[in-house]
């Protein structure tokens, strides 16, 4: 097993928790490239902490989900808070670590819980990021 895997399957596991949540108009992205994207967008990035019990192959991820719309045009503050309001009725669900868990081969999500929610605005975006914990293994329990 590659250190990245559960990294990869995390990200991909929300990347199909927010893509069948069918979003209207909204792009979904993983991982920590510098490519541009195309507005609106939400990307995926996890990172991998510690095992968590200890000796249990269960290891904390650190998630975050950001969320990017346009600054301009007629309503865009409300435009990015319907997309963030999308996105967070989509994974900040009671059945969240099962769906995660069925979205990816040998992949559990046991629990999960949010964190905070940062924003920032520019003259070219609104942006929010979501950030949640979650437990994860690189198996199928």
């Amino acid at each position: 097993m590659s250190y990245y895997d559960l990294e990869f399957k995390t990200e991909t596991a929300f990347a199909a928790k927010l893509a069948a949540a069918a979003i209207s108009g909204l792009n979904i992205y993983t991982g920590h490239d510098g490519d541009v994207k195309a507005l609106p967008w939400a990307v995926i990035h996890a990172g991998q902490g510690e095992e968590f019990p200890p000796a249990t192959a269960n290891y904390k991820m650190n998630v975050s989900v950001e969320v990017a719309s346009t600054s301009s045009g007629t309503t865009p503050e409300a435009n990015h808070k319907a997309f963030v309001g999308s996105v967070r009725d989509a994974i900040l669900v009671e059945t969240l670590p099962a769906d995660l868990s069925a979205a990816v081969a040998d992949f559990t999500c046991p629990d999960a819980w949010q964190g905070t929610v940062e924003s920032s605005v520019s003259e070219e975006h609104f942006v929010s990021t979501l950030n949640m914990n979650i437990i994860a293994a690189n198996a199928d329990l």
